[in-house]
């Protein structure tokens, strides 16, 4: 016989209670009280399996509950959602300071509650199935895993991460040097629009994105409850757990101040290799063009010397027949004769600065080619 998970309302309003009941009657087993201190007054009485928390209430507002069952030991993985009409960023991300799981705004649809309240009674579910092995293994671990193991995690995975560019890759490193200390975490990468995020459990929660926003920049470390956030200028580690020995937890803040240096410097790289790739793009099609004109310019100057060419031509042949037409004498015709030669003697030296001209343009083309060759490793000089 499956028995059914058992949850809590805490809530003033008997409407909202009613329309909770309606919605989970079928499906939880269902308490409902009516603050905060009768909500602390119940969970030690009789620990549910998930509270729904409303945050203005009488006696003891949500907030304040949430962060009193949070600093007793036997509480602090008890899910919490916060059911409020409060929907500002700034509320959201004050419910999940206090130490809520998740946060749902009046009013809600019922998938979404519901959907909301499946995932957080299946994560705790696992949890629960492997939190012995972890308590077992944690001994064991930490033993092993002294001062000199810890340091040598951090270089394997600084070695690593210095020779790969593969985002994918990368990301794969940083689950990995988090697990070694058995860390979960939620993890945004804003080097790029829009920012990624991934987790160590590929379980990525909404709240989570939200307060990585939120709090991005405000703080190299920012701790709250049992949780803590790294921040560089293109990335964020969100801890959901840190050690509760302060012994482990000082350590474990420096090693992952190193990650989250070394993680900056990568994704810096990676912004530098994009932009100069663009730069060279850029390069690489100015090069092209201004090749392509040249060459136009060229054949141009080629096309009109050889028309000139042709006209001169043509007009001394015409001024030969003329010649009997008019029935000039020989003297009149010489001294014509001689002009159109100094004309052609004239054509000829732009002729010859043409040449030249075009040997400059050859030059020019020439050294574009190889500036992109140089720039460019591959290009082609033909393109």
């Amino acid at each position: 016989m499956n028995i059914r998970p058992n949850l809590l309302v805490v809530d003033d309003e008997v409407m909202n209670q009613n329309i909770i009941l309606d919605l989970l009657e079928d499906e939880f087993e269902v308490e409902f009280v009516c603050n905060g201190r009768e909500c602390i007054d119940s969970v030690e009485h009789s620990r549910p399996d998930l509270i729904l928390l409303d945050v203005n209430m009488p006696v003891l507002n949500g907030l304040d509950t949430c962060r009193h069952l949070r600093k007793k030991r036997q509480y602090e993985d008890l899910p919490i959602i916060f059911i409020s009409a409060l929907a500002s960023a700034q509320e959201r991300l004050a419910g999940y300071q206090a130490g809520g799981d998740d946060y749902l705004t009046k009013p809600f649809e019922e998938e979404e509650l519901k959907a909301k309240i499946s995932l957080l009674l299946k994560i705790e579910d696992d949890k629960s199935k492997s939190k012995e092995e972890i308590r077992n293994a944690m001994g064991t671990a930490m033993t092993a895993l002294t001062s000199s193991g810890e340091l040598s995690a951090i270089f394997h995975f600084l070695k690593s991460l210095l020779t790969e560019n593969n985002l994918n890759a990368i990301l794969a490193l940083v689950k990995e040097v988090l697990r070694n200390f058995n860390l979960e975490a939620c993890i945004m990468l804003a080097h790029t629009m829009p920012s990624v995020y991934f987790s160590t459990d590929n379980k990525i929660r909404p709240i989570e994105q939200d307060v990585l926003r939120e709090m991005h920049l405000g703080g190299k470390i920012i701790e709250f409850s049992n949780r803590a956030i790294f921040n560089s200028e293109h990335a964020a580690i969100l801890i959901r757990e840190m050690p509760e020995d302060e012994d482990a937890k000082s350590r474990y803040k420096d090693h992952l101040c190193i990650i989250i240096d070394a993680l900056e410097e990568k994704l810096k790289q990676r912004v530098t290799d994009f932009k100069q790739q663009r730069q060279d793009q850029l390069l690489e099609n100015t090069i092209k063009v201004v090749a392509l004109r040249l060459k136009e310019f060229k054949e141009l100057s080629l096309h009109h010397r050889a028309q000139n060419t042709k006209i001169l031509g043509g007009l001394s042949k015409d001024i030969q027949n003329s010649f009997i037409k008019l029935e000039l004498d020989e003297d009149d015709g010489e001294h014509i004769k001689q002009q159109i030669l100094t004309a052609e003697n004239k054509l000829d030296k732009v002729y010859e600065d043409g040449k030249q001209a075009e040997h400059v343009f050859d030059e020019i083309i020439k050294e574009l080619c190889h500036l992109l060759q140089r720039r460019i490793p591959g290009s082609n000089q033909n393109d």
